[in-house]
């Protein structure tokens, strides 16, 4: 087993068994006959991941609930921008357009992992 920066690596370190990426931009090869590091996940790791997909699961499901949302989900946006013009005149819809279009990208990002 060795440390090494990233950009180090060289035809001499292969062949390896494994590499691990660390924090610090640095690389640990692992050969044959090293001991590998344990990577099964805790159990808190566990419960956090079916955590996860049980809040994703809520939230696909909320989102098919949402009549307007899901009304939008089949739009394009050449569509999209039609119903705005046609549908949002005053104060209170835009307040509820805006409200509905923040909780699909919300939906969204939750589902894609981008908020993490």
């Amino acid at each position: 087993m060795k440390t090494i920066p990233v950009n180090q690596v060289s035809d001499s370190d292969r062949p390896f068994l494994m590499s691990v990426g660390n924090a610090d931009g640095t690389v640990t090869l692992y050969y044959p006959g090293d001991v590998l590091p344990d990577f099964s996940p805790t159990p808190a790791q566990i419960a956090a991941a079916a955590a996860a997909q049980a809040q994703a699961i809520a939230n696909a499901t909320a989102a098919r609930q949402y009549a307007k949302l899901t009304a939008m989900r089949g739009m394009t946006p050449a569509q999209l921008q039609v119903w705005i013009a046609a549908n949002v005149t005053n104060l209170a819809q835009a307040q509820d357009a805006l409200l509905t279009l923040a909780i699909g990208q919300c939906l969204l990002m939750n589902t894609t992992g981008a908020w993490q």
